[in-house]
């Protein structure tokens, strides 16, 4: 599967798990700041970034210093290379309770 594919993925899901969060993807181009993660999002008033990866593929080191000081700064941070991933990042912030996925 192409990044940008599980990256669609990953944002429906936000999207349609987390009521009224606020999901956007991060493009990069020349006016963006490097190293911030692919996916980021604002729910219950906390901030979810999210670096998308194929298995097989790994953060770049200045990813990974990126997702480090987001933590630092009171994010929630992580590394999805799957919809699993991601429900795990949020169910281990208290963000998303077991049974609440288990229909999506």
């Amino acid at each position: 599967m192409l990044e940008s594919v599980l990256q669609r993925k990953i944002q429906k899901y936000l999207k349609d798990n987390l009521p009224n969060a606020v999901v956007w993807k991060n493009h990069g181009n020349q006016y963006s700041v490097i190293g911030l993660p692919d996916i980021m999002c604002v729910y219950a008033g906390k901030i979810v970034c999210i670096e998308v990866k194929v298995p097989g593929n790994t953060p770049t080191k200045l990813q990974e210093i990126t997702l480090k000081k987001l933590k630092e700064a009171g994010a929630i941070t992580g590394i999805a290379y799957s919809i699993e991933d991601v429900q795990k990042i949020l169910e281990n912030n208290k963000l998303l309770r077991r049974n609440e996925n288990e229909n999506k």
